[in-house]
């Protein structure tokens, strides 16, 4: 028996090093290329699998887009996808506006080996070199920009939220009053077990401080609504909404689970 497991053990060890040696056969063989972009993506932000350059550390993902005046940095995280098509949502990004690069030339690499991307941007006698990465210990995104030619070139950084890097947020108003009670779309599988009071929808995104200071005011009334797992309302005084919506509330969840038949 103890010779038999033995054996196994030498069997599992030899497996288990061809494996490992294959693997890093592949890594080795990745690391060698750099893939070149020579023109800014199309399909950035998109549904499928985005056409720029990629970084990331296994947790935060970067896609790059954008021309030379005005590159953008989608940033996403592994945990945070859209429900409706199970693809992964931008949590915000940092755009780059450099006028002075309109109509540049564009060239982008992407090297797998040390997980950077740099880019290079050429006008005339003026050329500006970027290089970024993402920490491999941390969730931080760096970018650092070189100017060659002796010109000072002006370079505005902007932060965006959600989805909004890059694009205008538009929403689509399908006229329905927006329900209280369930989900709002889909197949209206999951309803709310709790009470809900002082429901407050505006047409606007709230600030982080207007946000904090909405949530200490004191907003339980004298009979607040009751669900249990199934009855929902409508609440059809709700604004029309074209860009952005604010909802919020007081709630008391009694259950969680609970799904319609």
């Amino acid at each position: 028996m103890k010779k038999r497991l033995i054996m196994l053990l030498g069997v599992f060890w030899l497996v288990a090093s061809v494996a490992i040696a294959a693997l890093a056969g592949e890594s080795q063989l990745v690391s060698q290329h750099v893939a070149l972009f020579e023109k800014p993506p199309q399909h950035v932000p998109t549904q499928g699998m985005a056409d720029g350059p990629l970084l990331g550390n296994g947790d935060v993902g970067v896609v790059l887009a954008g021309p030379p005046e005005a590159q953008q940095f989608h940033i996403g995280k592994n945990d945070f996808w859209r429900r409706n098509d199970a693809s992964v949502m931008a949590v915000g990004g940092v755009s780059l506006a450099i006028p002075a690069l309109h109509g540049a030339s564009y060239h982008q690499e992407q090297d797998l080996a040390r997980g950077e991307i740099r880019g290079t941007f050429s006008k005339d006698v003026l050329t500006l070199r970027t290089r970024s990465w993402v920490s491999a210990e941390e969730n931080l995104l760096v970018t650092s920009i070189r100017c060659e030619g002796g010109t000072p070139v002006a370079v505005v950084v902007r932060q965006a939220v959600g989805a909004q890097v890059g694009r205008s947020a538009q929403l689509v108003d399908n006229d329905r009053p927006i329900n209280i009670g369930r989900e709002q779309h889909g197949h209206a599988r999951w309803y709310f077990d709790g009470s809900i009071e002082d429901v407050r929808i505006e047409p606007q995104a709230l600030s982080a401080e207007e946000i904090r200071a909405l949530a200490n005011e004191r907003r339980i009334g004298e009979s607040p609504k009751r669900f249990d797992g199934q009855r929902t309302f409508d609440e059809r005084q709700s604004p029309r909404v074209e860009k952005a919506v604010m909802v919020a509330a007081w709630i008391k969840i009694e259950g969680v689970g609970k799904e319609a038949n």
